[in-house]
């Protein structure tokens, strides 16, 4: 009991935690004057670098990125709020972590017939999504005569998420009396 309340550990009770996200984000959405479930999604990948202790089976090498470490597959609704997380090596290309996370997407909401992705996710999962779950998938692609970062319709809502997943916290005292900051974390 800490400060007269019961804290679950996702250990003790995995589905806990979800249930919990699931309510809060429907709160959310009513209260943003949209219905509880979600009917669209946006869908992205992100490569991190993992540490030492992440094991061989685990990680690989994004040669796009030039990156040892992870890739988080994500998909938001859209409000950039979570509806389902994918952590596979990062050597995994987006199109087939994609087949993954659309069909967790899927098996999760029920509700949700559209989803929208970068070029990265083009060819066979916009085939199979619509035959197999029923969904559409749509490339948003940025125009080939345009240079540096631009905001794209429908991408910027995931990409800023997974740029909030990226912003460093200062986290408590450590021992010795010294602040760090925990990359990766956003309070």
């Amino acid at each position: 009991m800490a400060g007269g309340v019961r804290v679950l550990r996702t250990v003790e009770c995995p589905r806990a935690t979800a249930t919990v996200v699931d309510r809060l984000r429907g709160q959310l959405r009513t209260g943003a004057g949209r219905a509880e479930l979600p009917t669209a999604a946006v869908i992205d990948s992100q490569s991190v670098k993992a540490a030492d202790t992440v094991g061989a089976a685990s990680s690989g090498f994004d040669g796009g990125k030039k990156i040892k470490g992870r890739k988080r597959h994500v998909a938001v609704d859209s409000n950039g709020w979570l509806l389902a997380v994918l952590v596979t090596a990062a050597s995994v290309q987006d199109r087939d972590g994609g087949h993954r996370l659309v069909a967790l997407l899927r098996e999760r909401f029920s509700t949700i017939t559209l989803v929208w992705a970068d070029g990265g996710y083009a060819g066979r999962l916009v085939a199979w999504a619509a035959a197999v779950l029923a969904l559409s998938v749509t490339v948003v692609k940025r125009s080939d005569n345009q240079r540096g970062f631009v905001v794209l319709p429908r991408r910027w809502v995931v990409e800023r998420t997974l740029c909030a997943a990226r912003r460093p916290v200062v986290s408590p005292v450590q021992p010795g009396g010294t602040w760090r900051e925990v990359p990766g974390s956003n309070g």
